[in-house]
């Protein structure tokens, strides 16, 4: 598989909030983060991830307009890329700006974030009319291009996502399951159709609008023989 395009590709969907697919409805927002979907219900100002204390490892801040939109999103973590994806000790920073793009009905058609890293560039997500992400450019100054695929439930949750649809269909492939309060719940990762990835999350403690404080993951590789166990913090603030 190649690691450092999957990387790419995830970098930029960390960056991605989208709330219900109209203006200003904020009861409950959206978000693909890692690939997978996050419902947080309530009208959300701010949530981070990871450490307590900014400016660290593996935390990640993001914060939402008064419409549930993604705004700004602020991430230090090793590798340039998610706390989901730990390939080597080397810290990053990303920070991102996002701008909207509604039809005549308040629909959300587009979303450009400017992202400021190591270098910097501009990625694109086009939504369809549920609100779903369905076509997504990580970098739109690359001539070369990842157009990725994704697939969805009855519910709205991402299942299934393959990040390099444009060119390798069968390559990798991520697949997504919840529980009935929306949090993800298993993620296994498949190459040339086995599987090579899984990791299982469960939330010991939650807040009054019970989105999860606190995710405990257990991953395991089919060539590594170990096992590792992720804690994670998650705050959020309302409006």
């Amino acid at each position: 598989m190649r690691l450092s395009k999957l990387i790419l590709v995830l970098s930029a969907l960390v960056t991605l909030g989208t709330a219900s697919c109209r203006k200003n409805a904020p009861a409950s927002t959206r978000m693909y983060v890692w690939g997978e979907t996050i419902t947080l219900k309530g009208h959300v100002r701010r949530m981070t991830i990871g450490a307590d204390t900014p400016n660290t490892l593996f935390y990640n801040q993001f914060d939402f307009n008064k419409d549930g939109n993604l705004t700004y999103f602020k991430n230090f973590s090793s590798d340039f890329t998610t706390i989901r994806l730990r390939t080597s000790n080397a810290l990053h920073t990303c920070i991102s700006r996002y701008k909207y793009v509604f039809d005549k009905n308040g629909i959300k058609k587009t979303a450009i974030a400017d992202i400021q890293s190591d270098s910097s560039f501009t990625s694109k997500y086009e939504f369809d009319t549920n609100g779903n992400l369905i076509k997504f450019i990580p970098n739109m100054g690359d001539s070369t291009q990842y157009i990725a695929d994704y697939r969805y439930d009855k519910a709205g949750n991402m299942i299934g996502l393959n990040p390099f649809a444009d060119n390798s269909r069968k390559e990798f492939l991520i697949r997504y399951r919840y529980n009935n309060n929306k949090d993800l719940v298993e993620m296994d990762g498949y190459e040339a159709g086995s599987a090579i990835v899984k990791t299982t999350f469960i939330y010991p403690r939650t807040d009054s609008h019970q989105n999860w404080t606190m995710s405990i993951s257990i991953t395991t590789r089919t060539n590594l023989p170990e096992v590792v166990k992720d804690t994670l913090v998650r705050k959020i603030t309302y409006y």
